[in-house]
């Protein structure tokens, strides 16, 4: 480490971004490190719970941002730019997976094996709960409300992410809350 480099000189997502487009291998290293998690974690729920696929999900969007990192021209974060990467391929996914008849049985535990970062996934039954209620949601819906307050972007961010219109986003949101506190209330209905 530099000596004259502080420790409060954390670069930004974006400053690793760009130090790797310019041939740092450490600076990309590091931006996995510190996106990995959450990517994961998106796509776990845009894919049903599904971790192997979500691991498939979050390797598949790696690559693509590695081999499309020179035609990143920061019109957006690179956070933004990477999720709309990985919300794109948890898509392309879930459609390869309708059109081979392959279902995603969310009624089953969720496994609790590591996938290749070494994370692991468990869940209590108060969160299997909820992950199912989320699971039950609109797909478009569903997105929303996961980027939104589970990785917490603004809803700007959010509807660049995907691709919608800003009303449309909050639309979304306000729908995926009322459905999800209509399912997970436990007071009778008035």
């Amino acid at each position: 480490m530099n000596r004259g480099a502080s420790m409060a000189d954390d670069p930004s997502d974006d400053d690793l971004f760009r130090a790797f487009q310019r041939g740092d291998r450490a600076a990309f290293e590091v931006l996995a490190q510190r996106c990995e998690a959450s990517m994961l974690g998106l796509a776990r729920g845009l894919l049903d719970g599904d971790s192997s696929s979500a691991c498939d999900a979050v390797q598949n969007a790696w690559i693509r941002i590695i081999r499309s990192a020179g035609a990143f021209r920061g019109e957006s974060t690179f956070k933004t730019w990477a999720y709309r990467i990985l919300v794109n391929e948890c898509r392309r996914m879930r459609s390869a997976m309708k059109r081979s008849a392959m279902s995603v049985e969310t009624s089953q535990s969720v496994s609790s094996e590591p996938c290749e970062g070494g994370l692991r996934i468990e869940e209590s039954d108060e969160l299997a709960m909820i992950r199912a209620a989320v699971d039950r949601l609109p797909a478009a819906t569903r997105e929303a409300v996961l980027i939104c307050f589970h990785h917490g972007m603004t809803h700007a961010a959010a509807a660049e992410v995907l691709e919608v219109p800003l009303g449309t986003l909050k639309t979304r949101v306000r729908s995926a809350l009322y459905e999800l506190r209509s399912a997970l209330s436990t007071e009778p209905a008035r």
